[in-house]
């Protein structure tokens, strides 16, 4: 069977959605699909090669088709410069395909349903609105795949059908912390605190990501917790957290590492923080963060906001909640962690003894099965 996975893409990148691609593709090929990774020839200032970038096998093909890309002319808005990006994708995309053999179009661009139908989409939100543009597009989609149950509702609403609707989580590598130092040798190579329990928060600043919370917590516990932030990657976001954090020295507010990286910062820890706000339905219903799976394959404890979207995953046994957008809460909760040795080990354990399902490869065979069945159906 042969995939072409279809991304406007720059790649790479170095937020999250880069890495979640590559690695759905690379397991796609594991599953021994034949995959192309179709994206716009785009302007990039990180000139790495993307499977050395994203640790990725070199199981599939990127082809790069062109496109008008004026994201790095600051005086046009947003708007129009995304349009024709996507646009002039689109038509080189289709010219690709028109000389190509192949079984499905994967991606998650919703809008590909202008030009194309029998797609498979990865839906990661929601519209605010559905209209006539929306409910047409969804007729035209084979299968949607989406990362939890609330996504999968509001489809249902839309009276897509059941059988065309897969639910997919994200997901984490099966080998994720191997040949990673353990926690005394991960903070010596890191240049962290021996003598510290350190709290750590590994991804973006985004505000929907409820990293202010964090920041905010900082100072309502004890100077002997050592508290970490990994993984800005705008000026703007790094400014905002470390201006609410202040001049405090048990705080280290770092920018973006390689992904490389952070199965070493989260080897470091001793409490892992997933502080999502709820003002967002993105954050409160839709998400299915890399970080949670990335957190429970390292065997650290979790504390996370007592959310829709997180609960798909996570529980009482798994994990410690508190109540989102309130710091006070967000301090008790990783006191509660960082003070009690045995709550600690036994929501660490229990998160880790569940991370068999959550694997790229897992997500990759269990989608696959659901595409074998359709073409069977087709032949």
């Amino acid at each position: 069977m042969k995939l072409i996975y279809l991304s406007q893409l720059r790649l790479p990148t170095k937020n999250a959605h880069g890495l979640q691609i590559m690695k759905m593709c690379e397991s796609f090929a594991a599953a021994r699909a034949e995959v192309v990774l179709l994206v716009p020839r785009r302007f990039n200032l990180v000139r790495d090669d993307p499977f050395s970038f994203y640790g990725v096998k070199r199981l599939f093909k990127i082809i790069k088709v062109p496109a008008v890309d004026l994201y790095f002319l600051r005086f046009i808005p947003e708007k129009i410069s995304a349009f024709l990006l996507l646009g002039t994708f689109f038509v080189s995309a289709k010219l690709y395909l028109w000389f190509q053999r192949f079984d499905y179009v994967y991606t998650r661009e919703i809008f590909f349903g202008l030009v194309a139908k029998n797609f498979i989409f990865e839906a990661h939100n929601f519209p605010s609105r559905v209209g006539r543009l929306y409910r047409f597009i969804f007729g035209r989609v084979r299968y949607f795949v989406v990362l939890n149950n609330y996504l999968r509702d509001n489809f249902l609403r839309q009276d897509v059908p059941a059988d065309k609707i897969i639910v997919s989580p994200d997901a984490v590598d099966r080998n994720f912390l191997q040949d990673v130092p353990a926690k005394e040798g991960a903070r010596q190579i890191l240049g962290l605190p021996a003598d510290k329990k350190i709290v750590l928060y590994s991804g973006n600043f985004f505000s929907w990501k409820g990293v202010d919370t964090l920041a905010l917590a900082v100072s309502l516990l004890p100077r002997d917790l050592f508290f970490v932030f990994v993984g800005g990657t705008k000026n703007e976001d790094l400014k905002r957290i470390k201006s609410i954090v202040g001049d405090k020295d048990n705080a280290l507010i770092m920018g973006y590492r390689p992904n490389k990286e952070v199965p070493a910062y989260l080897s470091a820890a001793d409490v892992l923080v997933l502080p999502n706000s709820a003002k967002q339905d993105i954050s409160s219903l839709y998400t299915s963060p890399l970080k949670l799976f990335e957190y429970m394959a390292s065997g650290r404890p979790i504390v996370a906001s007592d959310l829709p979207s997180l609960r798909e995953i996570l529980n009482e046994a798994n994990c410690v909640f508190f109540t989102p957008d309130d710091p006070q809460s967000l301090a008790l909760a990783i006191a509660k962690v960082a003070t009690n040795p045995a709550l600690a080990t036994s929501i660490a354990n229990q998160a880790l003894s569940e991370i068999g399902k959550f694997t790229w490869d897992a997500r990759a065979r269990n989608i696959m099965v659901k595409i074998k069945e359709s073409l069977v159906k087709r032949s």
